[in-house]
């Protein structure tokens, strides 16, 4: 009896999926932070001064054309209203960003003061779009030539800089009691409640910046919480109770993503 044997052809190592390898070169390459802090001696150890800058750089891609859903008349549900987020861009960069925050902090004692500010630049608002043709061969914008993002939207992407927190604090005792407060422009968010940054009562508590929710990535909450003009105070009845109360006499809406641009509701299409 002859036997045959089948000869195994070799099996080639499975190759990631290419999502995952642009994935993990997003993460690798999509944000470089560099931060620096200075404690600045006063000679008086009850003085205090902090001064913190954090240096953001952020930059992605799109790596498909336009959706076809959202650009092209004869699709289904085309919406010449919600295009242009989608027509401004065509595969390439989309976003090259820098960002700074800096923090400044001085406290004696039981009371201190805190200052700090925000820019941003970013190169890719600051030029015409890529590739933009209007669906109806209309301006998408009103007083904004074609194939120009709205001057609005140039600034609050393009290029910005505003004061964030600007408020003295101090604490002291009432009656044997701990007591604390603040007074200026701060953010002040209740409990945990931090989830999309506007449910419960943080959404009556601090509007968010929605752009730099979706900019940058790794924001911390304190640069996405809007802060605003208010006095709060907290009293310590023991280890675990604790009574706080705010007025705000500041009201500010919330930052939503400029007409044109792409990173925000448009990119969801």
């Amino acid at each position: 009896m002859e036997s045959t044997r089948l000869a195994r052809r070799p099996v080639a190592p499975a190759r990631p999926p290419l999502a995952c390898v642009i994935a993990a070169l997003f993460a690798a390459s999509a944000i470089s932070t560099v931060a620096h802090a200075t404690e600045i001696d006063t000679g008086n150890p009850d003085v205090k001064i902090r001064w913190d800058n954090t240096v953001k750089y952020s930059t992605s891609w799109r790596v498909t054309g336009l959706n076809e859903a959202v650009t092209t008349l004869s699709s289904a549900a085309p919406n010449p209203n919600l295009d242009a987020g989608d027509r401004n861009f065509g595969k390439g960069l989309i976003t090259n960003r820098v960002d700074l925050m800096s923090e400044f902090d001085i406290s004696y004692q039981n009371v201190g003061a805190r200052v700090s500010g925000a820019a941003w630049y970013d190169d890719v608002y600051n030029k015409s779009p890529q590739t933009h043709t209007p669906t109806l061969g209309a301006p998408d914008y009103l007083g904004t030539p074609p194939g120009e993002f709205p001057e609005a939207t140039k600034k609050l992407h393009g290029r910005k800089a505003e004061l964030l927190d600007a408020f003295v604090y101090g604490r002291t005792e009432l009656a044997g009691l701990p007591v604390s407060g603040r007074i200026g422009r701060f953010t002040q968010l209740y409990g945990e409640s931090l989830f999309l940054g506007a449910n419960g009562i943080a959404a009556a508590q601090a509007p968010i910046d929605v752009v730099k929710l979706l900019s940058v990535p790794s924001a911390q909450f304190k640069e996405i919480g809007m802060p605003v003009g208010q006095i709060s105070a907290n009293v310590q009845f023991s280890p675990s109770v604790s009574v706080g109360a705010y007025y705000q006499y500041e009201w500010r809406k919330s930052r939503l993503p400029g007409a044109g641009e792409r990173e925000g509701i448009r990119r969801r299409r």
